[in-house]
């Protein structure tokens, strides 16, 4: 159904709204704005190029070797419940039953999860990106698939959490 907006707003407020558009865009007889001088129109692309670029978020690809990647979506996401040390202390793993993996105990790499799967990074991968519970473990380890939504941050973050395992 169509609806004729003069009807709704009255002939007046019509007339007073087309002759603001008018106004505003039509030929008022003002005379355009004149282009910058060429000195000024090379200037501003110069002030441009100056502007710095923002510092790239952790979607940084890590180096080999160095996984400051890993650690910073570690920090960002894990260490609350992890800690920083990855021993499952942070402060709101505290509160938790159970309590967070400890990636520094031994016992944590060569056990197996309740569903028979071992430490593999694949393992670690379906904990991280979908939850404790997808692998028959805790439910309170939560699904972090969206916000570490690519293979690259699944792989530095397994990289930096196994950082952690005993030699």
């Amino acid at each position: 159904m169509k609806t004729n907006w003069m009807r709704l707003i009255g002939a007046p407020a019509a007339a007073a709204l087309l002759a603001l558009a008018v106004g505003c865009g039509g030929d008022s007889g003002a005379e355009e704005p004149k282009e910058a001088p060429a000195a000024e129109a090379e200037a501003a692309p110069a002030a441009e190029e100056k502007t710095p670029e923002p510092t790239p978020a952790p979607e940084a690809k890590a180096d080999a070797g160095d996984n400051e990647l890993g650690k910073t979506l570690f920090s960002t996401y894990c260490v609350s419940c992890h800690g920083e040390s990855g021993k499952g202390d942070g402060i709101a793993g505290a509160a938790l039953n159970p309590k967070p993996a400890s990636f520094g105990d031994a016992a944590f790499w060569d056990g197996k999860s309740s569903a028979g799967d071992a430490r593999t990074d694949d393992h670690l991968k379906k904990v991280i990106k979908e939850g404790g519970a997808a692998a028959g473990l805790s439910p309170l380890m939560a699904p972090w698939g969206a916000v570490l939504d690519t293979d690259e941050k699944l792989d530095a973050v397994v990289a930096y959490v196994k950082s952690f395992k005993p030699e």
